[in-house]
């Protein structure tokens, strides 16, 4: 005879639960040792119509844990809007708990299982598989933080685990006969691409490296000199007036003197400015050329602009 599906097993609990008949729900609730054939999502669904019914007929201790066992599969899980006070506390407080544990899952970290929460009992046993030389294993271990691999530590191993809860549910996967994992495996990675080391510099760099620090300096020049050819508005906010307003210190004289002082000051502020820009920029390109280099690259060469050891800017695949 045929067992009922897990949908057709959780329908008369279902029913119940609709019709608020809370007592019922846990008379016919298939019990944890009959969830054969369960996937995590109706374990989950199982689970709720449990704890919701212990909570409404104040089992509270049973509840509490069923909450935790619950939220450790679905964290996201919703209580439904017509429970009230007394139970949202209880399932916040199951909440909290389960975020602290983990959620259920089984995953890899250098060559041993690793789970991520027990769920507060939930998972019952770890069952690992594997292929390796024609032959397959098979285990069943206790839930433990950490596993380490049972399979042969040498030669190429195909590999795959599950998370069993009551009735050998599965709550978690860890790929599939049909998808494993495999280990003791090594791929060839791509021949990396020869580039040399940073080399001294050459005639053309320090050209270079001369004449970006005379434009610097220009630029630096011109600024100072622009700068003071707006002396004149300076002195004029300064200077001292008579009763009338007008101006008598500077003299006449004086300022001529220093508006002239002012426009050769503009005009050699540019020219420095100017010739400093085309310096700075004439020295970066002297310098790199001075690096560039044509390297060998498969499909053709590269061109690498090594500026040190580790940091070397490159066109790669030129025909």
């Amino acid at each position: 005879m045929l067992m009922a599906s897990p949908a057709d097993r959780l329908a008369p609990a279902r029913a119940a639960f609709d019709e608020l008949q809370y007592e019922q729900v846990l008379a016919v609730l298939p019990p944890a040792a009959e969830w054969q054939g369960f996937t995590r999502a109706e374990v989950a669904q199982a689970l709720s119509l449990r704890a919701l019914a212990l909570a409404s007929v104040k089992r509270d201790a049973e509840a509490l844990l069923t909450f935790k066992q619950l939220l450790s599969l679905e964290p996201s899980y919703v209580l439904p809007e017509q429970f009230g006070p007394r139970v949202r506390t209880m399932f916040l407080e199951a909440k909290d708990a389960a975020a602290r544990a983990g959620v259920v899952a089984l995953t890899e970290e250098k060559g041993a299982l690793v789970m991520g929460s027990a769920g507060f009992g939930i998972v019952e046993e770890v069952s690992v598989s594997w292929r390796a030389d024609g032959a397959a294993g098979n285990v069943a271990v206790a839930p433990a933080p950490r596993i380490e691999p049972p399979w042969p530590s040498v030669g190429r191993v195909e590999a795959w685990g599950a998370l069993l809860g009551p009735g050998k549910s599965v709550l978690a996967t860890w790929g599939s006969a049909e998808k494993p994992f495999l280990f003791g495996v090594v791929t060839q990675s791509p021949r990396p691409v020869t580039e040399p080391a940073a080399r001294p510099l050459r005639a053309l760099g320090v050209a270079g490296l001369v004449t970006g620090a005379v434009g610097l300096v220009g630029l630096g020049l011109g600024a100072i000199f622009l700068v003071d050819s707006n002396r004149p508005v300076q002195v004029l906010a300064t200077a001292m007036r008579d009763a009338t307003n007008r101006v008598t210190s500077p003299t006449q004289r004086e300022a001529f003197e220093l508006d002239a002082a002012a426009q050769r000051s503009y005009q050699l502020g540019g020219v420095l400015l100017g010739v400093g820009a085309v310096a700075a920029a004439a020295g970066v390109t002297l310098f790199v050329l001075d690096r560039v280099l044509v390297v060998p690259h498969p499909g053709g060469v590269g061109v690498l602009v090594p500026f040190d050891a580790l940091f070397a800017p490159a066109v790669q695949g030129v025909p």
